[in-house]
């Protein structure tokens, strides 16, 4: 609403007059004091750093080798976490590590190898922001492909693959971000 016979620009708080008045700690030419630009400066380190110091996700993966034992060994201190669920899902008594693997996920791409007893787990990931990240695995048996599969792995939300049938026992493959 306009008041009569007042123009824009002319009223006693004038936005573009009240921009136009410094402080009294600047300057005429507009300088920051020293503690601006050193709190300025101290956040753009900040930012510019901060993802830098950021941790990255680590993938644990591993071969495990089950089987049923009378009088079961104690379980690797790897599998300690989720011995209980392996053993429930799986119906094993008995869990071997045969080879295991940390990849730590610095790239939007990584991939791995994971040799163990006759068998290798070929693994590809690739980031898949805000989901985790996307395992295209294969499981060879000396030079030959067994399985190959894809599958999304998110925290909190291990991997426990049923491998083929060994011996006495089933390999069992895991894989969980640390």
């Amino acid at each position: 609403m306009r008041v009569p016979n007042q123009r824009w620009g002319t009223s006693a708080f004038n936005a573009r007059s009240a921009l136009c008045r410094a402080p009294a700690s600047f300057s005429a030419c507009g300088a920051l004091p020293l503690w601006v630009k050193a709190l300025l400066f101290l956040a753009i380190l900040c930012l510019a750093f901060g993802s830098i110091a950021k941790a990255e996700d680590v993938v644990w993966s591993g071969l495990v080798y089950a089987t049923n034992e009378e009088t079961p060994q104690p379980v690797p201190r790897q599998l300690a976490g989720f011995s209980e669920k392996l053993r429930n899902v799986f119906g094993y008594n008995q869990l071997e590590l045969l080879s295991e693997h940390r990849e730590v996920m610095d790239d939007d791409k990584e991939r791995w190898l994971l040799p163990g007893n006759g068998f290798c787990l070929k693994v590809d990931t690739r980031k898949n922001p805000g989901r985790g990240y996307l395992m295209n695995m294969q499981l060879f048996q000396d030079k030959r492909v067994l399985v190959q599969t894809e599958a999304r792995l998110a925290r909190k939300c291990p991997i426990f693959f049923r491998g083929p049938l060994c011996a006495n026992g089933q390999l069992i493959i895991v894989l969980l971000i640390e």
